[in-house]
């Protein structure tokens, strides 16, 4: 658990700056020219990657029957909520937040002080579950469910700040 919560951190880092930089970049300029600036970086990222020599790799065919019935059921259902939560909080939580606020910057601001207190917490939760996984597990379950709920009702910019902490 402390590994996979380091593995989290370094993810995590990039995004501590990322969304004031993007936002103070949007409001002093504007959208069309921060896409452009992150489509050419990402251009620029896939240099070395057209440089490489190809190879081929042999792949044993699995057949679909297989595929499908690898895993059970509950754990599909699991992977599914995951997928949901990712959308809801990677895509349509931040809209909803900009839709209230109205200030790209505040939401920057919000996004990269709450990554940044996230490191912590995850570095400790992933220490925590090494020591006692399940319970864990139980109890930020039904520590983060109910805070979707909350989250409606916090509607100032200090009540996101806390709720996407949250």
């Amino acid at each position: 658990a402390s590994e996979l919560s380091i593995l989290n951190i370094v993810v995590l880092i990039p995004s501590i700056l990322g969304p004031l930089i993007g936002a103070i970049l949007i409001s002093k300029t504007s959208f069309n020219f921060l896409f452009i600036l992150a489509a050419i970086i990402l251009l620029i990222s896939m240099i070395p990657l057209l440089l490489k020599k190809d190879f081929k790799e042999r792949v044993k065919k699995i057949p679909l029957k297989k595929f499908i019935n690898i895993d059970s059921k509950r754990k599909a259902l699991v992977y599914q909520s995951e997928g949901v939560l990712n959308l809801v909080s990677g895509i349509f939580w931040p809209i909803f937040i900009y839709l209230t606020l109205k200030d790209l910057v505040s939401l920057g601001a919000i996004v990269s002080i709450t990554s940044l207190f996230m490191i912590f917490i995850i570095f400790y939760l992933g220490k925590l579950a090494d020591k006692n996984d399940k319970k864990v597990l139980r109890i930020s379950t039904l520590f983060n469910a109910p805070f979707w709920i909350i989250r409606l009702f916090l509607l100032s910019p200090i009540g996101f700040f806390f709720s996407n902490l949250l």
